[in-house]
């Protein structure tokens, strides 16, 4: 009988993207789906229109796994992520 070989070591090329959170989370993390007016996707980053900054929850969206946010002026919220083009398409799934 033949034994099967090992499975390959990763090489980094895994897609699953462990640093995505739930977009349902995020959404919840910027005021909901109201609260959202643009989302724009620029190069590791989300640039996302918010009606109230002031319903945007800051601490929740560090806490969900974002390499980092901005808040560079009233109703803007950058957000700093490996994956943007995949999380600005699941938010927008959303809307």
């Amino acid at each position: 009988a033949s034994a099967s070989a090992p499975a390959p070591a990763s090489n980094g090329a895994d897609h699953s993207y462990i640093d995505s959170p739930p977009a349902t989370e995020v959404l919840v993390a910027l005021g909901g789906p109201s609260n959202i007016k643009e989302i724009e996707v620029a190069t590791g980053r989300l640039l996302i229109t918010v009606v109230d900054t002031a319903t945007v929850n800051e601490r929740a969206l560090r806490l969900l796994c974002m390499r980092g946010i901005a808040t560079p002026k009233p109703g803007s919220v950058h957000l700093l992520h490996a994956d943007a083009e995949g999380l600005e398409s699941r938010l927008a799934s959303l809307l």
